[in-house]
C-alpha cells in the first residue's frame, strides 16, 4: 500500500485495466447467472479504471505480488462539488474484481491521508447505488447523494480505532486479513503496455 506519483499512478492504472481484461479469458463460469454478475462486474471495474484521475491530489495503490489490485484517488476540497469542506473527496475507487481486502485496506490508507492532511480522517463520496452497501458497512453515513465517513464519530467505535496518525478498521475476527488475490488467474504480462 502506497502513494503513487503521477508516472506511477498512470502504469499502475495500465496494469490494473491490462490485468482486469485478462479475466475475460478465463472462460465462463458454469452458472449462466453468474457469468452475467461477472462480466458486469468486469465492465463496470474497467469503466471506472478508465476513468482514473492519475492528476488527482493523492492517488494511493494497493498492490499484491507488485501488481495493483485496487486504486483510489482522493482531492482536496475544492469550490465544487461536496458539501463538506472538512474531508478530503474520494474521486474513484477500484478494486480488481478476484481480489480480498483491497477496499478495507485502501479505505484505511485514505482516511490516514485525511488526518495526516488536518481532516480529522474523514471522507466523503458521490456513491453510485450499487455500491452504497460497501460504503455504510465502513461507517459512511448518507447525506442526501453524499456519504461521509467520520472514522471519530461515536457510531465507528467498534468499525475504526486511531493508531497514532494512523486510521484501521476494527476487523471481524472470523475474516480473513490480509489482501490478496482470491483466485490464481492468468493476468497480463509483467511488461508494460507501450504508449
Amino acid at each position: 500500500m502506497r502513494a503513487l506519483n503521477a508516472d506511477e499512478a498512470e502504469q499502475a492504472v495500465r496494469r490494473f485495466i491490462a490485468d482486469v481484461r485478462s479475466l475475460a479469458d478465463v472462460g465462463p463460469s458454469s452458472d449462466v447467472a453468474t457469468s452475467r454478475q461477472q462480466k458486469e462486474r468486469l465492465r463496470n471495474t474497467l469503466k471506472i479504471a478508465g476513468q482514473l484521475d492519475e492528476g488527482a491530489d493523492f492517488v494511493l495503490g494497493c498492490f499484491s505480488a507488485g501488481r495493483p489490485i485496487g486504486l483510489i484517488t482522493l482531492n482536496r476540497p475544492g469550490e465544487g462539488g461536496s458539501p463538506n469542506r472538512r474531508a478530503l473527496e474520494i474521486e474513484d475507487f477500484v478494486t480488481h474484481p478476484r481480489s480480498s481486502g483491497a477496499g478495507s485496506a485502501l479505505m484505511e490508507q485514505a482516511a490516514t491521508v485525511s488526518q495526516r492532511q488536518g481532516y480529522g480522517g474523514k471522507l466523503v463520496v458521490l456513491a453510485q447505488d450499487g455500491s452504497r452497501g460497501a460504503y455504510e458497512a465502513m461507517g459512511f453515513i448518507t447525506e442526501g447523494i453524499w456519504m461521509t465517513l467520520n472514522p471519530s464519530s461515536p457510531e465507528n467505535r467498534d468499525r475504526w480505532r486511531l493508531e497514532g496518525d494512523q486510521w484501521r478498521r476494527r476487523k471481524d475476527p472470523t475474516k480473513e486479513s490480509t489482501v490478496r488475490i482470491t483466485r490464481d488467474v492468468p493476468l497480463a504480462p509483467s511488461t508494460p503496455p507501450t504508449p
